[in-house]
């Protein structure tokens, strides 16, 4: 869902690009996603992923899971 957040505010921008380049640049640009969740008033990370590639064909990331909590 932040990745789509991300994509949004980029389109919402007033940047004249195309969907699926958006999506390659944010897919180019970050590595490593970290999930955060909040546990009885407290943070803690939930989920790490390693992002590999925007797949145009899907309109999918594509990513590994690193670490789950």
């Amino acid at each position: 869902q932040a990745l789509a957040r991300l994509t949004s505010c980029v389109l919402q921008g007033g940047v004249d690009l195309p969907y699926q380049a958006v999506r390659h640049q944010i897919a180019d640009a970050i590595n490593v996603v970290v999930h955060l969740e909040r546990w009885h008033g407290s943070r803690g990370v939930s989920e790490v992923v390693r992002l590999r590639r925007y797949a145009p064909e899907s309109d999918r990331y594509e990513w590994d899971t690193v670490a789950v909590a």
